[in-house]
């Protein structure tokens, strides 16, 4: 039954058509106020894509609602894609993606996430490279924090190794 909390099921319903427009505060901020009615008041999960998510987490904190929007998988890949971008800004990942797409804004677009199977193939073809060129013959826990203690830049690329 919706709205017990003793409950450990979860409760999936699809709300009726609204006559407003999806991506307005308001008619958010109705949609949010609806589903806390029809679950006794919260703690809800809603499931989002990147647009909506931005302007319920906005929503959720200026009202103090409880609820905790998240994205949806593809979404949330492409903004961990996107964080591992700026982390890695100035290390020089730039520099080798380039070598993989020359194209002119295909970088930018991997290092935002955006491009998703560019950015998992450029990832993925770095970490290759990485491991081929290195002075180490075995990767292991031991290792990688060996690496870690040369500087802060090593420590950096072993961070995105691990990711």
């Amino acid at each position: 039954e919706p709205g017990n909390q003793n409950n450990r099921v979860s409760y999936i319903n699809y709300l009726p058509l609204l006559s407003g427009s999806p991506t307005e505060y308001t008619t958010l901020y109705s949609i949010l106020l609806k589903l806390l009615r029809e679950s006794g008041g919260g703690p809800l999960c809603v499931t989002l894509d990147y647009s909506l998510f931005i302007k319920v987490v906005e929503i959720t904190l200026q009202k103090k609602l409880p609820i905790l929007p998240r994205l949806r998988g593809f979404h949330e890949l492409k903004s961990f894609l996107g964080c591992i971008g700026y982390f890695m800004k100035g290390s020089g990942l730039e520099e080798m993606i380039q070598l993989i797409y020359p194209e002119e804004g295909t970088v930018e677009k991997i290092m935002k996430g955006s491009a998703y199977y560019k950015c998992l193939r450029a990832h993925s073809i770095v970490l290759k490279a990485l491991f081929i060129n290195s002075e180490e013959d075995k990767f292991d826990r031991g290792t990688l924090d060996r690496i870690k203690t040369r500087g802060r830049t090593s420590a950096l690329w072993i961070m995105y190794v691990e990711l």
